[in-house]
C-alpha cells in the first residue's frame, strides 16, 4: 500500500506537470487560452487529462489487492480506506502539479517545484505526528493516512485526510483558475 501510495503520487504528479508543460513548450497552451474555454475548463481538463493514466492503473491493482483478501491480508473495507487515500493524494498531488506548471515556465522548473512541495507534504504530516500525535499526522501526511487505514480500526481517520486532500485540491485549482491568465500573458 505505501508504494502503491508513492508511485500513484508521484505518476500523477509528473503527468500533470507533463501535460501542462508539454503545451507550453509547444506554444499551443496560447491557442488554448484564446479559444472559448473558459480558465476554469481549461484547468479542469488539464487535471482530468493527467489523472486517467493513474486512475486507470490504481483501478487495474484492485484485482492484485483483493486476492491479499483470501490470504487473510485485508479486509474490503480497508481496501476501500487504501485505495480512497490513495485516489485522494494522486489528486491532490496533480493539482498541485498543474498548478505549478501553469505558473512556472519550464518543464524543470515546474518538476522541482512540484516534487519539493510533494516532499514538503509529507515532512509536514510527520512534523505534526511529532507535535500532535499519531490521529492528527493521518490527517495531514499521506503516509500516515494508508498506514492508518490498514489498520483494523482506521475509519475514523479516513474523513479528516479526505477533507486536508480536498482543500488542497480546492485551494491550488482555484489558484489556478485566478492567476492562469496572469501567468501566461
Amino acid at each position: 500500500a505505501p508504494l502503491q501510495l508513492t508511485l500513484a503520487m508521484l505518476a500523477a504528479a509528473l503527468t500533470g506537470v507533463v501535460a501542462v508543460s508539454s503545451e507550453k513548450d509547444r506554444r499551443t497552451l496560447e491557442l488554448l487560452l484564446v479559444s472559448r474555454l473558459t480558465d476554469r475548463e481549461l484547468v479542469i481538463g488539464k487535471l482530468a487529462a493527467s489523472l486517467v493514466r493513474v486512475l486507470l492503473l490504481l483501478l487495474a491493482a484492485v484485482p492484485l489487492f483483493a486476492i491479499t483478501g483470501m490470504f487473510g491480508g485485508m479486509t474490503p473495507a480497508q481496501l476501500s480506506r487504501v485505495f480512497a487515500v490513495t485516489v485522494a493524494s494522486a489528486l491532490a498531488a496533480a493539482s498541485i502539479a498543474t498548478t505549478v506548471a501553469f505558473w512556472k515556465d519550464t518543464t524543470f522548473q515546474a518538476l522541482a517545484i512540484t516534487l519539493f512541495a510533494l516532499v514538503s507534504w509529507v515532512a509536514l504530516g510527520e512534523t505534526v505526528g511529532a507535535l500532535s500525535g499519531a490521529a492528527m499526522a493521518a490527517a495531514v501526511s499521506p503516509a500516515r493516512a494508508v498506514f492508518a487505514a490498514v489498520a483494523p480500526s482506521g475509519a475514523g481517520t479516513l474523513l479528516p485526510f479526505l477533507g486536508t486532500c480536498a482543500g488542497i485540491v480546492v485551494v491550488a485549482n482555484a489558484v489556478a483558475v485566478a492567476r492562469l491568465r496572469a501567468w501566461n500573458v
